[in-house]
């Protein structure tokens, strides 16, 4: 990308994050949050304000109103008290979609389906899944049916997928992990990167190396205004990923799959 292109997309992106807490603190007047919570020492009205425990501000302001808020994780992330928070888009998103015992629903199965994604009716849904590969990754949200997995990386007003320190710490975790993983071929990759590309493109890395057959797909998925994410997805899948598994990593669109008459809608991108 060029350096001009570059800064414009980063300026959309610093509009697009701006004018959707500029909505989420409308959203949050409107509903009469209590907000004002502080990030850095400052006040801001797109933040939950943390007078009692986070999990029940996140369960009680964060989740929306008709979501079961069983499968919740106590893990939550360290802004999920704000509005704008990616982990609690995805939880009100998908938790609807599942039974009341965290399998995958009929309406879940049509949705992956429509992304060209066949998944068994009942299949294993975790939030915040570690699938113990030993490097400590989370993913947002994970389908499992015996046969097809499904890893979620969600993306909101975040800019963009994340890049890794060159630090001991990360070039150990590639020499004693990732290189491993990786093996002489990577399946999905059509070379494999080394060290420093690695960590370059490290969110987006560490989450295609799961790719190791054609049952198995990761979704990146994001909002259609967030340009950094959409620029990173795009050129990750067409310069990284081998053409035999192109389908088997796939950018969508919140706006593709949101259903604009629901309250989330409303919420997150009206």
């Amino acid at each position: 990308m060029g350096l001009n292109k570059q800064l414009k997309t980063q300026n959309t992106m610093k509009n697009y994050a701006h004018n959707r807490k500029e909505h989420l603190a409308k959203y949050a007047k409107n509903k009469k949050l209590r907000t004002e919570g502080t990030y850095n020492g400052r006040p801001y009205k797109h933040i939950l304000k943390l007078y009692k425990n986070k999990i029940d501000i996140v369960k009680e302001f964060n989740i929306l109103e008709d979501v079961n808020k069983d499968m919740l994780t106590e893990k939550l992330h360290r802004f999920a008290h704000h509005l704008n928070s990616s982990q609690i888009l995805c939880y009100n998103f998908f938790r609807p979609m599942l039974t009341d015992k965290g399998k995958a629903s009929k309406q879940l199965v049509n949705l992956l389906d429509k992304c060209g994604i066949k998944i068994k009716e009942g299949a294993e849904c975790k939030f915040e899944y570690n699938d113990n590969l030993g490097d400590n990754t989370e993913f947002d949200f994970h389908i499992d049916d015996g046969n097809t997995e499904v890893f979620f990386e969600i993306k909101y007003t975040e800019y963009g997928f994340g890049r890794a320190k060159k630090d001991e710490r990360h070039k150990t975790k590639f020499d004693t992990i990732y290189k491993k993983e990786l093996g002489d071929k990577h399946n999905a990759l059509q070379t494999n990167p080394d060290c420093e590309e690695f960590l370059n493109k490290y969110q987006l890395y560490r989450n295609a190396i799961r790719i190791k057959d054609k049952n198995k797909y990761l979704i990146l998925l994001y909002p259609k205004d967030n340009g950094v994410a959409e620029s990173q997805a795009k050129n990750f899948i067409e310069k990284k990923i081998n053409n035999e598994f192109r389908d088997n990593v796939k950018k969508i669109h919140w706006e593709k799959i949101a259903d604009k008459e629901t309250e989330l809608y409303r919420k997150y991108f009206k």
